[in-house]
């Protein structure tokens, strides 16, 4: 029986050996998965740090074109003002050159008028009388030209 207690114990101790070397080969691989594991958290976690410092300063970018904007629509709107402002102020000008206009051309109205009858009244006659004088100047002439031609 001491023989078969030995042989009992030596398959123990070889079970346990083998169980051992197995559990050794299972904590070697674990270790390395647990090791690749611990690199692949440490890349993440620094692109996570990179990725929020980006962030950051993307957010403080907009926050920095938010505020132009923001400026840029108030000067834009104060333009606006100013040019809604000449605009009136323009058209109020206009307005009034137009009513000055008016009133010149209203005051101006009897005078031509009155040169337009007085043209048409002086016209004909004094186109007669050049038309007359000129008939008279050149039978002159022609009688001058005749007498002269005869001495």
């Amino acid at each position: 029986m001491d023989e078969v207690l030995k042989v009992i114990a030596i398959i123990a101790l070889s079970s346990v050996t083998i169980l051992v070397v197995y559990v050794i080969v299972f904590l070697s691989k674990a270790m390395k998965i647990i090791n690749d594991t611990t690199k692949n958290l440490d890349k993440i976690t620094e692109n996570v740090s990179v990725l929020k410092t980006r962030l950051m300063i993307t957010l403080e970018e907009m926050s920095e074109t938010r505020k132009d904007l923001s400026e840029l629509k108030e000067k834009s709107l104060e333009h606006l003002n100013h040019w809604k402002t000449t605009s009136d102020k323009a058209n109020m000008l206009i307005d009034n050159v137009n009513n000055g206009t008016d009133r010149v051309l209203s005051s101006i109205e009897p005078y031509e008028r009155l040169v337009n009858r007085s043209y048409n009244r002086i016209a004909t006659p004094i186109d007669k009388a050049t038309t007359v004088f000129s008939a008279l100047f050149k039978a002159v002439e022609v009688f001058s030209s005749k007498l002269n031609s005869r001495k």
